[in-house]
């Protein structure tokens, strides 16, 4: 359940990053923005990967 909401958050985080327009261009383009996003994309997939190993 929790790597769910964290694939949520995650999905709205990313569409909220290619709508927001600063400088002529979305924030999602923005290698400052583009890291934390797939770090957290990582770990959610992590956190999947050893929840089924565990089960």
């Amino acid at each position: 359940m929790c790597t769910g909401i964290g694939r949520l958050a995650l999905n709205r985080a990313a569409e909220y990053a290619s709508e927001r327009v600063v400088f002529d261009g979305p924030i999602g383009a923005y290698q400052g923005l583009q890291h934390p996003l797939a770090e957290g994309k990582t770990q959610i997939e992590l956190a999947s990967l050893m929840t089924r190993q565990a089960a």
